[in-house]
């Protein structure tokens, strides 16, 4: 799946827990926190992921291991993907619900030293 901001929009709606019955993941992004359903997560893992792997080298754990949550708006071939903070928090929200994304550092107070306020996040690209 080809990493745009609807694309992105589109499955993290999709994914999102419907009713109190489904079993649910809970996820704290940067500035969302969400209940995904964790069948539909499951169903759309590989989407998922091939979105997150067109992220630059800089943010996969194998290459660059991590970069700032302000960089993940463009893609590895410099194309700027979104024009919003949120849709990049959907995909990590989506990236961290399949165990591919996660925090460098995950203290929210440590945050406020780094570029932007913003945290270092990576894409563990070995799963």
């Amino acid at each position: 799946m080809e990493l745009t901001g609807d694309n992105v929009k589109n499955l993290f709606e999709e994914c999102l827990r419907e009713n109190s019955d489904q079993e649910k993941i809970e996820i704290d992004g940067i500035v969302i926190k969400v209940f995904f359903n964790k069948a539909k997560i499951m169903e759309h893992k590989e989407e998922i992921k091939d979105m997150l792997l067109q992220l630059p080298d800089d943010f996969m754990k194998s290459k660059g291991r991590g970069m700032s949550f302000l960089n993940m708006c463009v893609d590895k071939e410099g194309r700027q993907w979104t024009d919003f903070h949120q849709t990049q928090d959907m995909l990590f929200c989506l990236g961290k619900a399949i165990g591919m994304a996660d925090f460098c550092i995950a203290d929210k107070e440590v945050w406020k030293v780094m570029p932007g306020g913003m945290p270092y996040i990576f894409i563990d690209d070995t799963k």
